[in-house]
């Protein structure tokens, strides 16, 4: 069949295919499939309900894209290139006939539908499926460029943010993430790849999807309607609907069975069983295998084939003219237990017999034949009468005595087995462990495990809790800030517990005051109060009772604190007023460092809340407590 570029009137806009083309400039394909999404998340093709196309047809010398590709209904479809199977056809000139490569469109369709839908909240849903015809790069029509690609596209906007939703098409189902915006982008094509036309055959188009009802019928010569809303068929798990489930969305989510356009013209190819010119034979299908090939050719001599003989095989074509013949096959099909012949109606024929047999199994014996099958025989005598082997039978090698398992668990018992009576466990007074990590020493007797003494959890350090938990063994928790406690120097007073656990007295005391900025004390009942103090070694400074609402721990918070000739940043940590259950955060500063009578202690802290910056200073002077 020959057929013509026929010029035709089209849009005079820019069609919303030209500007997706446009977009696209900047793509370029290296490999024959390009996933491109921008969902917020991975990608899964859950489902596929795609039957690949079955067949693309040879090049059209005129505008170098395939004739026609064939689906598995024997649906042949050809490049759309009029307004009556696609009205916006995209020509740069559409008041002059269509002509390569001058007057051509960037994208040809040969099947395309697309679903549009809207959410209770505002939601919205996009799915284009299509076979479609451009060039590689994008934006000229360019000879030697072609490439024809099959795309699943779902867009979706006013999803939750990084939800993940699950997405029904007629060609499958997808899991898709919302990216942060609540936007789905999510695009997959297959065969971008110049003159690789095959490509597209394993893409996500197949069958193709067909008008079913609507207002209006497909014009004459075309599966769909172009520019009306319409319901489809050719879904092959007929999921011939758009569906989004996930967050958001109600029950069952938001769903429409409604395609505008639905673009598809019928080429008419070889298969039709007319014999036209450029055909050796056409038997009325595009099947191989039957001597006439898929492309109406008569196959060469020895071409595999099927003659309706179901007695002969491997059938082959004669060549010269499209006859199959073959010779007698063999019905042995190595079943022992079947008698076997031929009908060349129905092919070999079987019938059972009662003979001896084996069923392969060792654990068997006696076997016979039976309704085509060996049937197995009873089982063999395994026991071998020792009490420490545990007998049984393998299919490969018949009887096996594996030796018993005589340990009980108990790492009190010794276990051993006698032949004659069996396993036995013996008392024994090895080491153990109750599960009580409160307890060393642990020793068998009678059969358990007894717990030896208790353990020693004292950690010598009097600014911690000593404490034994059974699951963890000992527990040392920090004492309260400012415990009284020994810190071993008689030259120190006030020894007091610190932040970290640690005893530490005092030979120089600083009561701090404030020197500048705001009080920030939490209430007029719960005031900010602080010292510094130097043991000798260590200088700590300390102000307690801030408002965690104006100087909240772990923000940005600026602390600068002196004492003497040690400096450094202090930490705000939250906390509660002695002797009030109420929230306070407190400031701590722990250094080494020297410290001499008539020394300063400061400190100044600066924290930006809300946008407001709150600053307090304070400083007291080192001297003997």
């Amino acid at each position: 069949m020959t057929r013509t570029l026929q010029g035709s009137r089209a849009w005079t806009t820019r069609s919303h295919q030209q500007r997706e083309i446009d977009m696209r400039s900047i793509l370029r394909a290296l490999a024959g499939i390009m996933l491109l999404s921008l969902a917020g998340g991975p990608l899964a093709h859950a489902q596929t309900c795609v039957v690949p196309l079955v067949n693309v047809g040879p090049t059209d010398p005129v505008h170098g894209f395939p004739q026609y590709y064939i689906d598995s209904t024997n649906t042949a479809l050809q490049p759309c290139l009029d307004v009556v199977c696609n009205p916006a056809l995209g020509l740069p000139d559409p008041a002059a006939p269509v002509s390569f490569p001058n007057n051509f469109p960037i994208e040809v369709f040969y099947s395309r539908a697309i679903a549009k839908m809207t959410g209770p909240a505002g939601q919205t849903g996009l799915l284009v499926l299509a076979l479609e015809g451009s060039f590689f790069n994008g934006t000229q029509v360019i000879p030697g460029d072609q490439i024809v690609f099959t795309r699943m596209r779902v867009r979706a906007t006013g999803l939750t943010a990084g939800g993940t939703y699950t997405v029904t098409h007629p060609y499958g189902v997808e899991t898709l993430q919302a990216s942060s915006l609540g936007v789905i982008n999510f695009t997959r094509d297959t065969g971008r790849v110049a003159l690789q036309f095959q490509l597209a055959l394993t893409g996500d188009v197949g069958p193709f999807l067909q008008f079913a009802t609507g207002a209006t019928p497909p014009p004459a010569g075309t599966i769909g309607n172009p520019a009306v809303d319409q319901t489809v068929t050719g879904s092959a798990c007929g999921t011939n609907f758009f569906r989004i489930e996930g967050p958001g969305l109600p029950p069952g989510g938001m769903q429409t069975n409604l395609f505008n356009p639905v673009i598809g013209e019928i080429a008419g190819v070889c298969g039709n069983g007319v014999l036209e010119p450029g055909e050796q034979c056409d038997d009325g299908n595009t099947l191989n295998g039957d001597c006439c090939s898929a492309t109406c050719t008569i196959d060469p001599a020895g071409t595999p084939c099927n003659d309706g003989n179901a007695c002969t095989g491997p059938d082959a074509c004669t060549g010269g003219t499209p006859t199959c013949s073959g010779a007698a096959i063999n019905c042995n099909d190595g079943n022992v237990c079947t008698t076997d012949s031929c009908d060349p109606a129905l092919g070999c024929q079987r019938v059972n017999n009662t003979i001896g047999c084996s069923d392969a199994n060792a654990c068997t014996v006696g076997d016979t034949c039976s309704a085509g099958t060996c049937v197995s025989g009873p089982a063999p005598n395994c026991d071998d009468g020792n009490a420490c082997t545990v007998d049984g039978c393998s299919s490969v090698t018949g009887c096996t005595h594996s030796p018993v398992s005589c340990d009980d668990g108990n790492v009190c018992t010794t276990d051993a087995c006698d032949p004659v009576t069996g396993c036995a466990h013996v008392n024994n007074t090895a080491p153990c462990n109750d599960g009580n990590a409160c307890t060393v020493g642990d020793v068998c007797s009678a059969g358990t495990c007894a717990a030896g003494a208790p353990a020693n959890c004292d950690d010598n350090n009097p600014c911690t809790v000593d404490s034994c938990n059974p699951a963890t063994g000992c527990r040392h928790t920090p004492a309260a800030v400012g415990t009284a406690c020994d810190d071993g120097n008689p030259a120190t007073k006030l020894d007091a517990c610190t932040v970290n656990a640690q005893c530490i007295g005092v030979r120089l005391l600083a009561p701090l005051t404030r020197t500048a900025g705001e009080d920030p004390s939490v209430s007029a009942t719960i005031r900010a109060a602080g010292d510094g103090r130097w043991n000798g070694t260590t200088a700590r400074v300390r102000l307690a009772n801030l408002d965690p609402r104006r100087y909240p721990a772990n923000a940005r918070c600026r602390v600068d604190v002196t004492a003497g000739s040690v400096s450094g940043t202090g930490t705000i940590s939250n906390g509660v007023a002695p002797g009030a259950a109420v929230a306070v955060t407190n400031m701590d500063f722990l250094r080494n460092g020297p410290v001499r009578p008539g020394d300063n202690a400061t400190v100044r802290i600066r924290c930006t809340v809300g946008g407001v910056t709150h600053d307090t200073s304070w400083q007291g002077k080192f001297a003997a407590p």
